[in-house]
């Protein structure tokens, strides 16, 4: 795939364009199969691929979209892009995702954290919900006992992505 650079972007500003909007598209809808009016939880809402997701979300007709960020100055600013943002640090995540959705879950999870959010996430998914991992943040391994019943009984979707990677190459 090739996309024009613009002229008033840096290469590397142009570069972040399609890594974000890309990655974003193939957790949504690719490998997530977002469908109009459901439910989605975005974590890292103020990254790149969060704000991304957020944004697509939002155009293509998600129902609710909540997405989770580390101060009160992000869970507003994801706000200002259409989800309802939740402070993980200040509030258990999967107990506001429940209340938002009365007690249903999410339809689609996008994760960028891992291990750490693990049992919260699974909590959060609806039955026969969805979670695409695109990353690994909060480690790769769960502390404890994992209870893998929740997966069957909600009869879960998990998918692991790497994120797209574009890469410029620049001759003279």
């Amino acid at each position: 795939m090739v996309v024009a650079k613009p002229d008033g972007l840096s290469w590397v500003k142009a570069a972040s364009i399609p890594e974000n909007w890309l990655t974003a598209w193939q957790a949504l809808f690719w490998i997530g199969e977002m469908k109009k009016g459901q439910s989605v939880l975005i974590h890292a809402g103020c990254s790149g691929v969060g704000l991304a997701a957020i944004q697509l979300a939002k155009a293509f007709g998600a129902g609710i979209i909540i997405s989770t960020a580390g101060t009160d100055e992000k869970v507003k600013f994801v706000a200002q892009h259409g989800a309802i943002g939740i402070n993980y640090k200040t509030q258990d995540f999967s107990a506001e995702v429940l209340k938002l959705t009365s007690d249903l879950g999410v339809n689609l999870v996008v994760d960028f954290i891992g291990a750490d959010y693990w049992t919260k996430n699974i909590t959060s998914m609806a039955k026969e919900g969805h979670m695409v991992l695109l990353g690994l943040m909060g480690g790769s391994k769960t502390e404890g006992p994992l209870d893998l019943l929740p997966i069957l009984f909600k009869r879960l979707r998990i998918e692991g992505i790497l994120s797209l990677r574009f890469y410029l190459h620049v001759t003279h």
